[in-house]
């Protein structure tokens, strides 16, 4: 407790640690002795003599210590601290997280060159400092009443840092403990092994955000280390322990077998930039897992799963990452593996099917499926846009974020454009056509409306400028020329063509609702003004010269007749563009299924820096983008998917099919917007290479989130094919074999009595993309399938379902129960 005539530690207001160490040199208690980030008039943060715990690495010598003059960055800082033997690693600016794809448990370090070298790629990085290996460090939250907790804590007087939101970080020397949060009281976490802090000299940002303040972390407190007291150790608790003892023999051949299957179908490839290290660490410790040894399960990615990583890991840094894996995984070794099972139920056992090992099975009976844009493959901007006007508005984040590329798509000049092979003249454009599919309710009309708010900014003001310019020129003398036009809304095909003849760059139309036009053009207006219209915009689709004659009036021509598009429509409406599929001008649209609307928050947007990223768009040249090797090799499996999807759902789902041919040119689009979104972050440039970190995270957009959703779309459009898959399916679940044949399904479900084994293995086209066929061998001549054991698990509750429906019909009908040829 404080006493009287005493100073107090200014991070201390209740006096729990007695008196300030600069108290008792004599000098007087003022924050401006602490560590600054400027670094003005601090003084370094020296390491003392005996600051070191045992066993700790020697302080580097006079060419690698920090220097003596005041900091001037939180390099300086982050040398000086680990001069006193703490290990620390980069935190991105601003925050406390590590950068992207950092495994900062493996990375930390006091070695001052390497140190050094991080910072040089980034000199505004925070520092973490890694806890354990002789260090604990306690986190006092002040504003979950910690400083009062401390009362009732036995600690000694130590090295101190306070932190931007009030509370300490309190150093001490001792063993690993537990890492913990309020355990030992309310507001007091422990941070030992596998935990860390943020180091003075950083710099906390989030004025805007939830946490509401910005500051320094500040070393108040300078003394040597306090070792941690016994009894409190005991408070803390002991660190979890692997039982490094293997559940069962390793290498088992049945272990690797199922390794391997999960190499191949489950495991998730590894991106630079995106979480790569943790997602190779993840995997390696799931084989261990397993029961894999770390040179067995090095050996097995290196064969099975480095080929989908982008890029492929060096076959030593693999043997490496194993290794630790085999250390430090906390699963035991084949506790998860075929032999651990054998071993429990005394006699050979098979996997069973589960929701945890095999992913979602395609549900033909679900109305929509609308899966969510994974977190982490979108730009930073366009994510931040899409999250923070999500949660304000109460909008669908998926559809904020394709109303965003829509923006930038009609931001860009249409004359850019992305080489889409190393040779030829194969390009693509950042032209984008939109389709926001959902109700009313689900704020469609908002959603456009906020992500194109910066183009009508931009253009409303630009218009007024010229306009003003005009009013000062004198009367006779020729006006300027009207600036060039980023919007049109609803309009005639020869409106908007006088707007392109003066335009070169293209224009993003916005249609509120879009079922009328598209319906309008292609069903009932086959002759005259409709099959104009309709060449009109599939040229549009394309971007060339174009000339619009007109008989009373000059011909209008088009240099470059280029249109993105954007516009919404309600599901209820998609039954009226039933199988429109004469000239593809429905699939050339990326639909997106719009989620349900939720209530409007009243608070205030943080800056996402989207408005800047449009109008820096709009400012860009025309420039030729190509990608780089890596991208190229992304790209090319990326076209033989879609080749091949395309003719596995020619028959089946025509609608569908035709907007799969159109993917190759729309991978290319998104990108290059991709490649422009990330260009226009702050500090960051645009550069003429694409890389294949930015080509994968396109893959993955198409793959987990725009094909669910144009499935799902083409598919309700073809209802008469989402009948014929659903009865396929429904005999699937209900005739209990794992093995199907063509003559089986021909004999027994009547929507494919007739066909030949080619048509019948189009028409299950769908099915065998969704996960629940695998043919049993390769090429047009097959004529078997097997069923995945996971369609019986998932839909279980369906099977029983449609076996009641045709049990119940078959009474209905007086007849024997039909498995296939029911309804």
């Amino acid at each position: 407790m404080p006493q009287d005539g005493i100073d107090l530690n200014p991070g201390d207001p209740f006096g729990v640690f007695g008196r300030n160490a600069e108290a008792e040199t004599g000098r007087e208690a003022d924050e401006t002795e602490a560590v600054e980030l400027n670094g003005g008039s601090a003084p370094p943060v020296e390491p003392p003599p005996d600051s070191a715990p045992p066993n700790s690495p020697s302080p580097p010598d006079s060419a690698s210590a920090p220097a003596t003059g005041p900091p001037q960055a939180i390099l300086d800082h982050a040398l000086a601290w680990a001069a006193r033997g703490f290990r620390i690693f980069p935190v991105q600016p601003g925050a406390k997280v590590p950068p992207k794809g950092m495994f900062w448990r493996n990375e930390a370090t006091s070695d001052p060159a390497k140190i050094r070298a991080w910072w040089a790629f980034n000199p505004n990085y925070n520092y973490g400092v890694a806890g354990g290996d002789g260090w604990l460090i306690v986190d006092v939250d002040a504003g979950k009443n910690g400083f009062a907790s401390l009362l009732d804590v036995d600690l000694p007087d130590t090295l101190t840092v306070k932190t931007p939101g009030g509370g300490l970080h309190l150093y001490y020397r001792g063993p690993d403990v537990a890492n913990s949060v309020d355990r030992v009281a309310p507001g007091i976490d422990i941070r030992s092994k596998g935990g860390y802090v943020i180091g003075p000299g950083s710099v906390f940002d989030d004025a805007d955000g939830a946490k509401g303040y910005r500051g320094a972390y500040k070393l108040i407190d300078d003394r040597p280390a306090a070792d941690a007291p016994a009894g409190f150790l005991l408070q803390c608790g002991e660190p979890k322990q692997r039982d490094r003892a293997a559940a069962v023999s390793v290498d088992d051949p049945d272990d690797i077998v199922f390794a391997i299957h999960y190499l191949e179908k489950d495991a998730p490839a590894a991106v630079e930039g995106r979480g790569g290290n943790n997602t190779t660490y993840a995997v390696a410790a799931r084989l261990i897992e397993i029961g894999v040894s770390g040179e067995r399960a090095a050996e097995l990615m290196a064969e099975h799963w480095n080929a989908r990583c982008s890029p492929p890991w060096d076959v030593a840094e693999l043997v490496t990452i194993c290794g630790n894996a085999a250390n430090y995984a906390l699963a035991r070794q084949g506790s998860g593996g075929v032999s651990a099972l054998k071993d429990e139920a005394g006699a050979p056992v098979a996997l069973p099917a589960s929701e945890a090992d095999t992913p979602p099975l395609f549900d033909p009976w679900r109305e929509f499926i609308v899966p969510d844009v994974p977190t982490g493959i979108l730009p930073d901007i366009i994510e931040r846009f899409a999250t923070g006007q999500s949660s304000i508005m109460g909008a669908c984040r998926n559809a904020l974020a394709m109303a965003a590329f829509a923006a930038l798509s009609g931001a860009v000049d249409h004359r850019t454009s992305l080489r889409l092979m190393r040779n030829g003249e194969w390009t693509a454009s950042p032209r984008l056509w939109t389709l926001l599919a959902g109700p009313p309710s689900s704020k469609k009309t908002p959603i456009m409306s906020a992500a194109l708010a910066p183009l009508k900014r931009l253009e409303a003001r630009r218009q007024k400028a010229w306009r003003d310019e005009c009013a000062r020129v004198p009367e006779g003398v020729q006006k300027p020329k009207q600036p060039e036009r980023y919007l049109a809304g609803n309009t005639t095909t020869e409106a908007l063509a006088a707007i392109l003849a003066r335009q070169d760059r293209g224009i993003l139309v916005e249609h509120d609702e879009i079922a009328a036009w598209i319906g309008g053009m292609e069903k009932y207006n086959n002759g005259g003004g409709g099959a104009a219209d309709r060449a009109f915009w599939l040229e549009a689709f394309n971007g060339a010269s174009f000339s619009v004659d007109r008989v009373t009036r000059p011909s209008i021509s088009v240099e470059n007749l280029s249109a993105s598009i954007i516009g919404g429509i309600q599901p209820a409406r998609l039954a009226e563009l039933q199988g429109l599929q004469s000239d593809g001008l429905l699939q050339r649209f990326i639909p997106a299924f719009v989620g349900p609307g939720r209530i409007a928050q009243d608070r205030a947007m943080p800056p996402d820096g989207y408005h800047e990223m449009i109008e820096q768009a709009a400012s860009i040249a025309p420039m030729e983008f190509r990608f780089d090797d890596g991208a190229l090799t992304v790209a090319e499996p990326f076209r033989q998917r879609t080749h091949d999807l395309q003719t596995a759902t020619e028959n089946a789902l025509p609608g569908f099919a035709q907007f799969v041919g159109k993917l190759d040119g729309l991978f290319g689009t998104f990108c290059l917007l991709f490649h422009v979104a990330e260009g226009l972050e702050p500090g960051n440039w645009v550069m003429e290479r694409i890389s294949a970190c930015t080509a994968a995270r396109v893959e993955r957009l198409f793959s987990d989130f725009l094909l669910p959703h144009a499935f799902e779309f083409y598919g309700v459009a073809d209802h008469a094919v989402t009948d014929k898959l659903r009865k396929i399916a429904s005999w699937i679940l209900t005739q209990g074999s794992l093995r199907i044949t063509a003559r089986d399904l021909m004999r027994e479900v009547s929507c494919l009595r007739g066909m030949d084994a080619w048509a019948i293995g189009r028409a299950l086209g769908p099915l065998i993309a969704g996960g629940w066929l695998e043919p049993e061998k390769p090429g047009p001549d097959n004529r078997a399938w097997h069923v995945s054991p996971a369609v019986a698990f998932q839909f279980e509750q369906r099977r029983e379902d449609e076996e009641r429906r045709k049990q119940e019909l078959a009474r209905l009908m007086n007849g024997p129960r039909r498995a296939a040829g029911a309804p």
